[in-house]
């Protein structure tokens, strides 16, 4: 990245301190108010307006308070991830890494949401700020929560008021950023009686230029052949996301609850794209492509739940989920080849349609007693069956019409269920000691067959994960903690599941059926002191997931991208969180976090490559005169590996404005968005000893500028929430 790009946030942080300093005599605010001429407080209607800091640090897991945050207002909630303390957003490869780990969990409002990785990100692109509270980062869920997932989980916490009556809000954002960005959001909470109705509906659409650019080497008969790629695309994605749900409180200490969800994607986009192939320094042939691609992700959920509270602090609680899924991509290829004097050889027509659907049904029972005053034990069970079936069909046109291309079509089905039991203990010896020890196992079956042959792979494998943290108050100001933990990331249905993406004639991705899940083990130790953090671990995973792995075909001069299982992975990993109060005008938080990064490779010479990355944060607020408040926040990852690609450093400086409107109740936000145009994705293979070289850049974010219209309705008069609570998000409650 640019010099310049980097040192970006320093000097708008220079001049806006020199502003907000010259405003600082008109700040006043009650804090500063002697207790003998501060208002009185009416109980009976009272108000809680004290503003959360944007992140604070909890027992473990980091909490982004986004409504606290001016730039976050309009943003989609991949947005606010990317800008989160450890978090890395791939948006080339649909994935999330948290401190340095691929394979990151979804939870909504504490219950784990199982859908595929690829259809996560367009949920989560699709998702407005505006609807959520607040984002909690988990990298050691407890015994209770799935292992599934080495990095941890990503809980998200919707909006969802406790006050009585009908109340709620609305947004809506409009933007531009090379192309239009606009969406809206309205949530609306009813509570009355034993009963508690609650929804919401959000619509996000953006649409923008995406160019890309591919460059590799290959030798081919003796020589080396360079593809020099340029795609000039355009894509759009419009989602549709809903919630409705209702408890009914049918005795004092029983609640039942359904939940109804859904979501619908459409993603677009049409390119022309230039190739360029050279043999040997010399230009051979010269590619023309027009292409277009149509995805859609189907999505509806079905959660019904139960909670019993007992005498003497027992409490079970029962679920049952059915989810369904469907997704289906139709791509049209067209590709025109010519001679370096402009002569056409031939052309070529090729189209392929992968439809996938995708079948949950989960079952559930936790239960919780207390044992004493310094005891509190957890136990459960969990059952989950899911099946989908992937067809991909691809043909070219000849000269009797569409023709099957065999050798890249497939029909599979996949069947894959597992059962996990588990008991943890929540212990308090002294008053300033607290243990959490638990141990879950799980055991899992998995098919996959095709229409021809059937059990292509079929495993079955069982695994302990055991959970250890140890917390040791040393004062009131400080903490120290201890933490172990063992998980495991299973591949994802898409990174199984055959397919076939032309990137040109000589590239393509497409899944893997043969990948391995990976295990991990981790390490953790950290000190709190006030709201600093400062914390140290170490993990390491085998058989590592690796997503979109060169893979070479010399004989055909192909690149095939794909998932790959590496030997391991091993990750040291220091966090030091700083924040910082010039006054209650200025607060500022800073995020530091340093990954020492060690791949093993496999193969016949057996490698290892590393390489230390660094991701830093920065959130800076000024409350300003007449209701203003001001933001600027920033972040930089450093480059890194995944798996044998390097990924190249990059950046965001980002800038917004709130206006709280006359009243309570509404606001007006501007916010502008990768001021610097930093954020370029460039991925690198090089292996020099067999002269392949591949460079992938895509800028996927671009600058863009918002203004979003904010307003909350209803009754302000808070009442006591209930404690209900569906099985899942008892798992919440276990890693709060």
């Amino acid at each position: 990245m640019p010099t310049f790009k980097t040192i970006g946030l320093s000097l708008l942080s220079a001049v806006l301190t020199t502003f907000c300093t010259a405003q600082s005599d008109t700040v006043r605010t009650d804090a500063a108010l002697p207790d003998s001429i501060r208002p009185a407080v009416d109980l009976k209607t009272v108000t809680v307006s004290a503003k959360k800091p944007f992140y604070e640090t909890r027992s473990g897991r980091i909490v982004i308070n986004v409504s606290s945050s001016v730039v976050s207002s309009g943003s989609s909630l991949l947005d606010i991830l990317e800008r989160s303390p450890g978090v890395i957003v791939g948006r080339q490869t649909s994935s999330i890494a948290l401190n340095g780990k691929e394979g990151v969990g979804l939870m909504i409002n504490g219950k784990v949401d199982h859908m595929p990785r690829e259809a996560m990100v367009d949920l989560l692109q699709g998702m407005n700020s505006d609807n959520i509270e607040r984002i909690e980062l988990i990298p050691a869920p407890p015994a209770g929560v799935d292992a599934e997932g080495n990095a941890g989980y990503i809980n998200i916490i919707l909006k969802k008021s406790p006050n009585a009556g009908v109340n709620g809000s609305y947004s809506a954002t409009l933007g531009y950023g090379r192309g239009l960005v606009d969406d809206a959001n309205v949530n609306v909470n009813y509570r009355k009686e034993k009963i508690n109705l609650y929804g919401n509906l959000s619509y996000s659409r953006i649409q923008k230029p995406l160019p890309i650019h591919l460059y590799t080497k290959l030798p081919y008969k003796g020589g080396l052949v360079e593809n020099r790629f340029a795609a000039d695309r355009t894509e759009a994605n419009r989602v549709v996301n809903a919630r409705l749900g209702m408890d009914y409180q049918v005795t004092p200490k029983t609640i039942l609850g359904v939940l109804v969800t859904g979501y619908h994607s459409k993603y677009t986009q049409s390119e022309n794209n230039e190739n360029d192939v050279l043999t040997n320094g010399h230009l051979d042939t010269v590619v023309r492509q027009a292409n277009s691609e149509l995805k859609t992700w189907k999505n509806i959920g079905i959660n019904m739940n139960i909670q019993q509270d007992f005498e003497g602090g027992g409490k079970l609680s029962a679920n049952v989920d059915y989810i369904y899924y469907r997704n289906a991509q139709p791509y049209t290829y067209y590709a025109a080849y010519y001679e370096p004097a402009g002569n056409l050889f031939y052309d070529q027509h090729t189209q392929s349609l992968k439809t996938t659907p995708l079948r949950f049904w989960i079952g559930a029972l936790d239960y919780s007693q207390k044992l004493g005053r310094k005891i509190l034990l957890e136990t459960g069970f969990k059952r989950t069956m899911d099946d989908l079936t992937n067809v991909l069909d691809v043909e070219r046109l000849g000269q009797g019409g569409w023709n099957t291309d065999a050798s890249l079509s497939s029909n599979q089905r996949v069947k894959e269920d597992y059962t996990a039991v588990y008991t943890s203990f929540d212990l308090a010896p002294a008053a300033t000691t607290r243990i959490k020890a638990g141990l879950r196992y799980e055991y899992t079956n998995y098919n996959l067959g095709t229409m021809d042959q059937k059990n292509v792979i079929d495993r079955h494998y069982g695994n302990l994960f055991p959970s250890l943290s140890l917390t040791q108050t040393l004062n009131a100001h400080s903490t120290l903690s201890l933490s172990f933990n063992r998980r495991i990331s299973r591949p994802t249905f898409d990174q199984l599941a055959p397919f076939t993406y032309f990137l040109n004639g000589s590239s393509w991705m497409t899944g893997n059926p043969a990948l391995q899940p990976a295990i991990s083990n981790s390490i953790t130790g950290a000190y709190t002191w006030k709201r600093y953090l400062f914390s140290l671990g170490f993990s390491r995973e085998d058989q590592s997931i690796a997503i979109y792995q060169p893979l070479i075909d010399t004989v055909a001069n192909k690149i095939l991208f794909t998932g790959r299982n590496l030997t391991d992975q091993k990750l040291l990993t220091a966090i030091v969180s700083v924040p910082v109060d010039i006054g209650n005008w200025w607060k500022m938080q800073y995020n530091f976090t340093g990954i020492w990064q060690q791949v093993g490779i496999a193969g016949e010479e057996p490698a290892s490559r590393r390489l230390l990355n660094v991701n830093f944060t920065a959130i800076e607020s000024f409350l300003l005169p007449k209701n203003y408040t001001l933001e600027l926040s920033g972040f930089y990852q450093s480059a890194r590996w995944i798996g044998t690609n390097r990924q190249s450093g990059y950046g965001s400086i980002d800038l917004g404005i709130r206006k709280k409107l006359p009243g309570t109740k509404g606001a007006l936000t501007l916010t502008a968005s990768n001021v610097l145009d930093s954020q370029d994705n460039i991925i690198t293979t090089d292996e020099p000893a067999f002269h392949e070289t591949a460079r992938l850049e895509a800028i996927f974010v671009q600058r863009s500028f918002k203004l979003t219209y904010t307003r909350s309705f209803g009754n302000d008069k808070l009442r006591a929430s209930r404690e209900r609570t569906t099985g899942a998000e008892d798992e919440k409650g276990r890693v709060q």
